[in-house]
């Protein structure tokens, strides 16, 4: 690794998982208590706090608490503001799951309640459920390094909002290193990257990340023609010269 690409990865990667694995425990212990009239199976923690690609700055944790039945939307939110957790939104997908996002003891989080998922995932939340083992099955052991410099990457350039961890996390499966996914999207057109068996085309965005089981839809935001330019001249610069990574706060 270059000392461009070094001085990266030093200034981004989160290094207090002892004291969030602290919490995170509290945190479970919570969870199982306001949950427990609804027959609490388990919690499972998800995301970047799991794969340990999270960033220094943009700490969060992220649950599915699996139910043996689901409450509403709103006794959801109303058992978790019980419980003491400050809840700042709430959405609800097309399959009926609610997340509910907050923070707690100065950590964002995401819960997601959901009845105990298969091995086979049929919808996009049972897909979301089983990340952390797909990740880890598939992963290199630079992996962290390559996640962080990618999403520095889609965050220096605007659009990390769009192409979110996960998929700066696939993105990295698929291509093995930050340097292979530039090349990719400068030699290319349009990047997809699709593990599950599905193959149909479902948007027109120029860079797609499938749901790796279920497939047919993008972890990413759709990205127009105009906006895939601007990557790519990034991407060309970054390579041309490493020191073009913007210099950014998380």
């Amino acid at each position: 690794m270059n000392n461009a690409y070094r001085k990266v990865t030093e200034a981004l990667r989160f290094d207090e998982y002892e004291s969030l694995e602290r919490q995170a425990v509290k945190f479970e212990k919570i969870l199982a208590g306001a949950f427990r009239d609804y027959g609490y199976v388990q919690h499972k923690r998800i995301g970047s706090s799991v794969t340990g690609t999270m960033c220094r700055g943009a700490e969060d944790i992220d649950y599915f608490v699996v139910l043996a039945c689901l409450p509403s939307v709103e006794t959801t939110t109303h058992l978790l503001e019980c419980a003491g957790f400050a809840i700042s939104r709430v959405t609800l997908d097309v399959h009926g799951y609610s997340r509910h996002s907050g923070t707690w003891t100065g950590y964002k989080f995401v819960v997601v309640p959901t009845v105990p998922p298969g091995p086979s995932p049929k919808t996009y939340v049972e897909d979301a459920f089983w990340h952390p083992e797909f990740i880890a099955s598939r992963r290199r052991p630079d992996h962290v390094d390559q996640v962080l410099l990618t999403k520095h990457f889609f965050k220096g350039s605007g659009f990390y909002k769009k192409i979110k961890g996960i998929s700066c996390e696939l993105l990295v499966l698929e291509f093995g290193s930050f340097d292979e996914i530039l090349q990719a999207i400068i030699r290319s057109d349009r990047i997809r990257v699709n593990f599950s068996p599905y193959r149909e085309e479902h948007t027109d965005s120029k860079i797609v990340v499938d749901y790796p089981f279920v497939g047919r839809r993008s972890l990413s935001e759709r990205i127009d023609a105009s906006e895939y330019e601007n990557i790519r001249h990034l991407a060309e610069r970054t390579l041309a010269d490493p020191q073009q990574l913007p210099e950014i706060a998380w």
